[in-house]
């Protein structure tokens, strides 16, 4: 039989652990609230590192299908895994040159000239005619009253070129309506006034390179010499040819005495 000393000490023992037992599941529920100590698991940790976020969802890393390409759709084929690139059907820059990519008459320039020859017909357009001399701009009207020279720019807005373009002018006396100069007679003195046309450098032809060229314009001339004798009101057109009639313009002439 177990002395009654021996008993008491293991109970007081037993008690004592217990005692310090409680206190460390107290300790330690008290330092998991302060975010002292964390509450993950091993297992939970081996979850979190293998791909999976805090709220339980496995993380999956889409690659990127995008092959620099824009003429192509990218999609990532959920089945295989793997990444798809279909050509679309018109993209400028596929080496395809599709009808929509030609040429645009009302801008008069190929859409796509990665794609397409730029085939887009020549147009010449005219800025407004100014002048330099006796001369002013009255309205619609220039007023001559002596040697005077009226100059344009030519452009060339559309692709291919103009060749061989010449020019050629008739004026007709308003009030009558007889011409008395042409570029048939442009040494035709009437009223003291003779009429001559050119092209920049004395040309009487030029050649317009494509809006794609910095070639692509230049000046024409209308030259007037003489000192106007009487009044007269002339209208005069002008036009460009070079195989067929590309453009034409009117200006009008109000030749002026020095007296008025």
């Amino acid at each position: 039989m177990m002395p009654k000393f021996l008993f008491y000490l293991f109970l007081c023992l037993a008690i004592f652990f217990a005692g310090c037992a409680d206190a460390s599941d107290e300790t330690n529920e008290t330092d998991i609230e302060a975010g002292n100590i964390s509450d993950d698991t091993p297992e939970k940790l081996e979850e979190d590192a293998a791909g999976e976020d805090d709220g339980g969802k496995k993380i999956i890393e889409i690659p990127s299908c995008d092959d620099n390409n824009e003429c192509t759709g990218d999609v990532l084929n959920e089945r295989t895994g793997k990444c798809e690139h279909k050509r679309l059907e018109i993209c400028c820059g596929d080496g395809f040159c599709d009808f929509s990519e030609r040429c645009n008459d009302d801008a008069h320039t190929t859409v796509c000239p990665l794609d397409c020859p730029r085939t887009c017909a020549g147009v010449l357009t005219l800025s407004e005619f100014s002048c330099e001399g006796s001369c002013s701009l009255n309205g619609e009207n220039f007023i001559i009253t002596g040697s005077s020279i009226l100059k344009t720019q030519m452009e060339n807005i559309g692709e291919l070129p103009l060749s061989s373009l010449s020019s050629s002018f008739e004026c007709r006396q308003m009030d009558s309506n007889v011409i008395h100069y042409d570029e048939k007679n442009e040494d035709e003195v009437y009223n003291n006034i003779t009429i001559k046309d050119y092209f920049e450098g004395d040309k009487n032809k030029v050649v317009l390179k494509g809006n794609h060229f910095p070639n692509n314009t230049a000046l024409y001339y209308l030259e007037i010499s003489g000192v106007p004798e009487k009044t007269r009101l002339f209208l005069c057109t002008i036009r460009f040819t070079g195989g067929a009639v590309y453009s034409s313009t009117e200006i009008k002439l109000n030749f002026e005495t020095e007296s008025l």
